[in-house]
C-alpha cells in the first residue's frame, strides 16, 4: 500500500488525510448518499467527504461513465468565465455545458469595475 493508505485490524482500507483519518467505503457511501440529496460539484463533495478533490473527480468520472451520475446544474465561478457541473445520483440527461460569454462583455465589466475602484480610490493618481 502506498504511504498516504494504511489497512487497519479489520480489514478495512483507511486513507490518511492530513491528522484525520477517513474510511473509504464509509466515504463512497456517504458520496452517494450527498449526491442524491442535491446537485454538487466535486469539490463541494470532497469538502463534505473528507475525501480529496482529486480523488472525488476520479470516482464521479467513473459514476458519470456507467451513467450512475449525471450533470444536473452547472456552478458558475469567476466572474461567469468557468462553469463547473453539478452532478446528482440517477439516470437523468446531462444538463448542456451554458455557453462562454463573449470577450467583449468580459472586458466591459472589467472596464467598469476599474473605472469604480479608481474612482473610490484617493492613491491612484499618485501612482500613475
Amino acid at each position: 500500500m502506498g504511504s498516504s493508505m494504511e489497512k487497519n485490524d479489520t480489514g478495512v482500507v483507511r486513507s490518511k488525510l492530513g491528522r484525520h483519518k477517513v474510511s473509504l467505503p464509509d466515504s463512497l457511501l456517504d458520496l452517494i448518499v450527498l449526491v442524491q440529496r442535491e446537485p454538487m460539484t466535486a469539490k463541494e463533495l470532497a469538502r463534505q467527504t473528507g475525501l480529496s478533490v482529486e480523488f472525488c473527480r476520479s470516482i464521479i468520472r467513473r459514476m458519470h461513465q456507467r451513467k450512475m451520475l449525471y450533470i444536473a446544474d452547472w456552478e458558475v465561478v469567476l466572474n461567469g468565465r468557468i462553469k463547473l457541473p453539478m452532478y446528482r445520483f440517477g439516470q437523468g440527461r446531462d444538463l448542456p455545458r451554458p455557453p462562454r460569454e463573449p470577450n467583449t462583455l468580459v472586458k466591459r465589466r472589467w472596464r467598469e469595475k476599474e473605472k469604480a475602484r479608481q474612482a473610490f480610490d484617493p492613491f491612484f493618481a499618485m501612482c500613475r
